[in-house]
């Protein structure tokens, strides 16, 4: 089985490559704290499956969130959906903040 987890550094050199960081939390809580990378897009869990449609299925997908839990739900829900290239955030945005990666937001 492939591994589907993948760590901040791992994550940003993805992006940098074109890669698109989904970061499935809600909106309270990525105006506190957000990702400063350039391929981000925000779609909150509560309304995931509803707009998940939209996302690309030509490029990879890394799924975020706070801890790496709603993130990896997100993940298998794509997964199921039949998209192929999509893997979660290890540890979310409290490790990404605690590895000292790009933040953005009063809480950063």
């Amino acid at each position: 089985m492939p591994n589907f987890e993948i760590d901040p550094v791992t994550a940003l050199e993805r992006i940098a490559q074109g890669a698109l960081l989904v970061d499935v939390r809600e909106p309270d809580e990525t105006a506190a704290a957000s990702y400063d990378v350039a391929n981000l897009q925000l779609m909150p869990l509560s309304v995931f499956e509803a707009q998940s449609h939209s996302l690309p299925k030509d490029r990879e997908l890394i799924m975020a969130c706070r801890s790496g839990g709603r993130s990896a739900r997100a993940m298998q829900f794509l997964l199921d959906s039949g998209y192929e290239n999509v893997v979660n955030l290890n540890g979310g945005i409290i490790r990404w903040q605690s590895e000292g990666h790009p933040m953005k937001g009063p809480q950063a």
